[in-house]
């Protein structure tokens, strides 16, 4: 709300169309994450706190992200509405782009989503709020698809879902510190660059280290992943757009603008 609330104060959120907010549904959910994980979250809706936490800890392998990562999943009897909400308000930003009602949408949303596997969450993240709106503009006919994701944390769980799929080419620019940052792990790495028939539809800029800001990003977007972008002409492109890599941001350690983001927007809104 306090995100909204400055769009209204500042005059922005009057020039644009408000778009309804929906919850998502289960169907939309498991084309892109599995079965009995949507089928367990959506049974959790209904649950007190410490229930939450028992029941999904019970499911065994299928949540063992959440077992070793528990420090960054947070549950309530709100959480899984939440998260509905934001894939919901996901999927119909990029209706709308995707049927010309707008030529740009952005959905403001909590909780975010890009850590969140097929069959898991982790980091924050319930479901994967970009990868559901894809898939589904995917099955609305969009043959090509560019995601890119600048939030200051790899966005392993959109790779992992897409990272087979030569439809969908996912570029991510975040902090690596040689897979020491969160999320720890080689899948960050440069040399990470997909698998099977998407191999090569992956591309991952991975900083060593904080300290990186304008200069460093714009310089990644044009001199890597417009030039990429522009190989590939993507019929629709859809930013992962987590601001923790902006100045001031307490755990990510860059120092991007407002000015600096306005910039890789800008140049994303001229690609083809």
């Amino acid at each position: 709300m306090t995100s909204y609330a400055e769009l209204c104060r500042r005059g922005l959120a009057r020039r644009c169309l408000l778009i309804p907010a929906r919850r998502a549904t289960a169907l939309e959910l498991k084309r892109c994450h599995r079965r009995i994980y949507v089928d367990t979250m959506l049974g959790l809706r209904r649950t007190d706190k410490e229930a939450d936490l028992c029941a999904v800890a019970a499911t065994g392998p299928l949540m063992k992200n959440l077992a070793h990562r528990q420090d960054s999943i947070y549950l309530n009897e709100h959480s899984v509405d939440c998260a509905l909400l934001a894939a919901g308000c996901s999927l119909e930003a990029v209706a709308a782009v995707v049927n010309g009602t707008a030529e740009a949408a952005a959905a403001i949303i909590r909780p975010p989503g890009h850590h969140a596997t097929c069959c898991g969450m982790m980091g924050f993240c319930l479901y994967n709020n970009v990868a559901v709106a894809v898939i589904d503009a995917l099955n609305k006919g969009v043959k090509r698809i560019l995601i890119v994701d600048w939030d200051v944390h790899h966005g392993n769980g959109t790779q992992q879902i897409f990272e087979k799929d030569p439809r969908v080419l996912f570029i991510s620019i975040h902090r690596y510190d040689s897979g020491l940052f969160y999320p720890t792990g080689s899948a960050g790495a440069p040399e990470s660059v997909g698998a099977g028939a998407g191999l090569g539809y992956t591309v991952n800029i991975g900083w060593d280290g904080a300290g990186a800001g304008d200069s460093e990003y714009i310089a990644a977007m044009q001199f890597i992943v417009l030039p990429i972008a522009n190989e590939f002409s993507p019929e629709l492109i859809v930013i992962s757009a987590g601001f923790d890599s902006a100045r001031g941001d307490p755990l990510g350690g860059c120092k991007v603008t407002p000015a600096g983001y306005a910039k890789l927007v800008r140049s994303l809104c001229v690609a083809p």
